[in-house]
């Protein structure tokens, strides 16, 4: 994946586009937030657009383009990032896959406490779960729990490295 230093005149991390303005899976380091960004399309195969702090996943066949819906055939259970705006079927646009984020949605069982790992969820599309910290982890974890979850949103501190 491309790593770019800055981002290019016209493009916004919050954008949201028809047509690509980048490489898809370029990654861009927000230096002064410590936060990483991908950009990606939402999957045309997908069913469902994703909203602000949706989890998304990778699709096996097409580095870049990521889904929130379980559904999908080719989709995999590796997290691809976490959205930070909202993304039609088949737009372009950011996904976080490192730092802290404090809007991630969950499946609403408010179970997950501070220092405990997320992971995606196993059946909604879209949120994730928690494994208590001294559990043995059985999922690749999306990151650390910072905020205790509350009405279905946690916050993490994300460590997506791809």
């Amino acid at each position: 994946m491309p790593l770019i230093e800055a981002l290019p005149m016209g493009v916004d991390i919050l954008d949201k586009d028809s047509a690509p303005k980048l490489d898809l899976g370029t990654t861009w380091d927000d230096k002064v937030n410590g936060k990483r960004y991908l950009y990606v399309q939402n999957s045309t195969g997908s069913a469902l657009a994703f909203v602000v702090g949706n989890s998304v996943l990778d699709m096996v066949a097409t580095p870049g383009v990521v889904s929130t819906d379980r559904s999908e055939a080719a989709q995999t259970e590796r997290c691809g990032g976490i959205a930070i705006s909202t993304l039609a079927v088949g737009e372009y646009g950011w996904v976080q896959t490192k730092g802290r984020n404090l809007t991630c949605t969950t499946n609403g069982d408010n179970d997950m406490v501070v220092g405990d790992h997320a992971i995606i969820d196993a059946a909604a599309d879209g949120d994730l779960d928690g494994i208590a910290i001294a559990a043995a982890l059985t999922d690749v974890p999306v990151g650390r729990v910072v905020v205790d979850e509350a009405a279905s949103v946690v916050g993490l501190d994300l460590t997506l490295d791809w």
